[in-house]
């Protein structure tokens, strides 16, 4: 049992003398070859890579711990009705002023187009009736001409509102 003793013994022994210990030697960067600068630049760049790739996964976990945690509280807020209240308003500020433009402007579109059309209806060509005879009882009818005059009046009114229109729209 001595003898196994010594020889385990001797055999650790051996390999912990056989390590070399590694010297660190400071010499001027003049001397180095030009294969050791670049091993050395290498082994910085290397070095400053992996400090950046660690930091960058630290950021982005605090991020996403940030992130998820704001979107849970955000979340049980809008459950609420002063959350939903705050909703509404915030949405009001953004588009409050382009739905009204929109609302009047398309109340304004339909009775502008309602007004035109009521009025080319009247200015078309149409029969009318001149005379009626009682005993045969005939009916008598005249075409009455189209007022171009009124429709053409009415066409430049209708495409002055329609660009206001526009203009209350998309404003």
């Amino acid at each position: 049992m001595k003898k196994i003793i010594l020889i385990f013994t001797l055999l650790v022994s051996t390999l912990t003398f056989a390590q070399e210990q590694v010297k660190l030697v400071s010499i001027p960067e003049n001397q180095l070859t030009e294969q050791q600068k670049a091993q050395i630049k290498t082994d910085e760049t290397i070095e400053t890579v992996g400090r950046w790739t660690g930091l960058g996964k630290e950021v982005g976990t605090a991020m996403n711990d940030g992130l998820s945690a704001l979107t849970t509280q955000a979340e049980l807020f809008s459950k609420t009705d002063v959350g939903k209240f705050t909703m509404f308003m915030i949405a009001w500020k953004v588009m409050g002023n382009d739905f009204i433009q929109l609302m009047i402007g398309s109340f304004l579109f339909l009775f502008f187009v309602t007004a035109y059309c009521i009025v080319i209806y009247r200015c078309r060509s149409r029969r009318v009736l001149v005379k009626e005879s009682v005993d045969t009882k005939e009916k008598f009818y005249e075409n009455e001409p189209c007022d171009w005059e009124r429709m053409g009046w009415s066409t430049l009114i209708f495409m002055i509102c329609m660009a206001l229109n526009m203009a209350v729209i998309f404003s």
